[in-house]
């Protein structure tokens, strides 16, 4: 007996997108980034700060690394019997308030796993009318008004990181 099937509520609101979308990179950006590279590796050199040079390497590396290609895009269908992330079923009994972060830029839906170890459900919105998802969602959890954007996720995004 597969014990991984459940029967599939009726889909309410269907999308795709990333978790945030890419950011516009100018040039100005590129040659602003690479002078405080440059400018942070010859001070840690010229200090004798090995330990910090070698955080700056690192840390430049791993950030080419991970930002080689563009973010995947997740698939998100908000259910009757539960929201159905990247083809996994989170049933409403397993998520508690969700809140949707609002940008400049884009807006963001967060929703708040119980589980502990589970990550919260993070996806932008794309062309999805907000109220409509708040109308939709409030039927089943709550909005929460405590939570807003992380001031790291606030800086990465002023920053273009």
């Amino acid at each position: 007996m597969n014990t991984n099937t459940q029967s599939q509520g009726e889909t309410l609101l269907t999308w795709t997108a990333p978790i945030a979308p890419e950011p516009v990179r100018t040039k100005a950006w590129y040659v602003c980034a690479i002078i405080v590279a440059i400018l942070m590796l010859i001070y840690s050199i010229y200090t004798g700060a090995w330990t910090f040079t070698g955080v700056l390497v690192l840390a430049i590396g791993l950030y080419a690394y991970a930002h080689r290609k563009a973010p995947n895009d997740k698939k998100i269908s908000i259910q009757s019997n539960g929201v159905n992330f990247e083809g996994e079923l989170i049933p409403w009994s397993k998520m508690d308030t969700f809140w949707i972060v609002k940008t400049p830029q884009y807006n963001q839906l967060q929703i708040h796993r119980t589980e502990k170890l589970k990550n919260n459900i993070i996806i932008s919105l794309k062309d999805i009318d907000t109220n409509q998802l708040n109308t939709v969602l409030s039927g089943f959890i709550p909005e929460s008004l405590d939570f807003h954007e992380k001031l790291f996720d606030k800086i990465s995004r002023i920053c273009k990181l």
